[in-house]
């Protein structure tokens, strides 16, 4: 039997261009060797945020408790925690096997062994396809750090398995994946410590609002060790100590467990059987239509690289497969949502004000001036609007607090329309919400935001 394309992965970017494959007529088969839904599903995205919702409402019920409205803040079973997790994980790998059984995708639970663009072997088989997509995905980077294999240093994959909570972390990267780890495990009771080598956190991120973030966590009882090089990992009495080394000198962090959440590289072998063309990093090179170095073959994901986001990897995967099967269509990443789900939580979408090109102005407005907010007990953070200082043209909003991550969907609207914070801040938005406050902040631009100040 010959297929029209074959999937490679079962990831965000693998399943979802089977599913669209199929739904447009196509004849597919998808190939995962292990969990389908991918990292995002099975060990990230959606068990984190599993976590962060158990975290919050931990939180919340300590800062009622301050307020008097229970009487103690009780305590919390991590094993149930645990269990909630692996049971959203369960009915969300389930509701994506039963969509692809619906499509009347052909899912094959083999590793898949390409010999060529139209010939795939598994499970002792061969498939014959006349496309191929590869979505092989991501793996986290293990930096060759000596004693980075020892027993109690872990990746987020690790970490997500513990049933057992561990008194102590500490995290080497400061970066998205090791600020959301730090922000639950501190929620959870762990003590942690986030090293990194950078000065400073999200570097690439609007910086006023991440220098509140980072003063935030700190409040809240996470430390943090910049500008540090991790020199080594090694066993002490007690756990760990992680040496680094600042400004010459050495010195120790010491703790149960070690997180390593520096970041991702690809999971590229099967594009390497391939002979595909790759990057410096590893990356599968692909062009605007998401096609590769070799006729025939296409990829999409956290394999070509760029922000290794699974919406992003829905919308190349959607494209690619249109143009597998004859469409001429071009990715359009040009606006893209970030979310982080610290606490409080991070988003943002368009260009941060140290990075935008001519002159610019910007408005803010913040959570403690919004009546839901304080009403929710929310009001740390803030909105701040980009706006180019000739037209008003909207180019990038952040959001800290609140629902950003909610909340940043409706910024997207705007930047990615091209409105200006004249239009923006003429709209009519219900009251009372958080979003009230997105209005507000592009009317502060022009310094007209209701509920501020008049500017003198």
């Amino acid at each position: 039997m010959e297929y029209d394309i074959a999937v490679i992965g079962g990831g965000p970017a693998g399943y979802s261009a089977a599913l669209k494959g199929a739904r447009m007529g196509a004849k597919v088969v998808l190939f995962e060797r292990e969990n389908l839904g991918g990292v995002c599903l099975n060990a990230g995205c959606i068990p984190t945020k599993s976590y962060v919702a158990q975290a919050e409402l931990i939180e919340k019920i300590r800062q009622n408790t301050q307020l008097g409205i229970f009487k103690e803040a009780g305590v919390f079973s991590f094993k149930k925690i645990f269990e909630q997790k692996q049971k959203v994980v369960a009915k969300l790998t389930g509701g994506i096997d039963a969509l692809l059984r619906a499509a009347k995708v052909e899912v094959i639970r083999r590793e898949a062994l390409p010999k060529d663009a139209h010939t795939i072997e598994a499970g002792g088989k061969t498939y014959r396809t006349k496309k191929i997509l590869l979505a092989t995905g991501s793996r986290n980077f293990i930096p060759p750090i000596p004693g980075v294999d020892g027993v109690n240093v872990l990746d987020s994959t690790g970490l997500l398995a513990m049933q057992r909570l561990p008194e102590s972390l500490v995290i080497v990267g400061a970066g998205v994946i090791g600020l959301e780890f730090a922000c639950i495990m501190n929620a959870f009771g762990c003590e942690v410590t986030a090293v990194d080598v950078l000065p400073e956190i999200l570097p690439n991120e609007d910086r006023e609002t991440v220098q509140a973030l980072f003063a935030l966590l700190k409040q809240q009882g996470i430390k943090f060790e910049l500008s540090c090089r991790v020199v080594r990992i090694e066993d002490v009495e007690n756990g760990k100590r992680v040496t680094v080394e600042q400004d010459g000198e050495l010195r120790g962090l010491g703790a149960e467990y070690v997180l390593i959440g520096v970041g991702r590289e690809p999971d590229n072998e099967v594009a390497k059987k391939l002979g595909l063309e790759l990057d410096q990093k590893g990356f599968v090179k692909v062009d605007a239509k998401l096609r590769t170095s070799q006729k025939d073959v296409y990829a999409a994901g956290d394999l070509i690289g760029g922000c290794l986001l699974a919406h992003s990897a829905y919308e190349e995967a959607e494209t690619a497969v249109q143009n597998c099967l004859g469409a001429d269509k071009t990715v359009n990443l040009n606006v893209m949502p970030r979310c982080i789900f610290t606490s409080p939580p991070y988003a943002a979408v368009g260009v941060a004000e140290q990075n935008a090109t001519g002159e610019t102005v910007s408005g803010k407005f913040p959570f403690g001036a919004n009546g839901k907010a304080i009403a929710g007990g929310m009001e740390e953070g803030f909105i701040k609007w980009i706006a180019e200082k000739e037209t008003g043209k909207l180019i990038g909003c952040s959001i800290l607090g609140g629902e950003a991550a909610e909340m940043v969907s409706t910024a997207l609207v705007a930047v990615n329309g091209g409105m200006t914070a004249k239009e923006l801040a003429g709209m009519i938005f219900p009251h009372p919400t958080l979003s009230e406050g997105i209005k507000e902040a592009a009317a502060d631009i022009m310094g007209e935001a209701l509920h501020l100040p008049e500017r003198k």
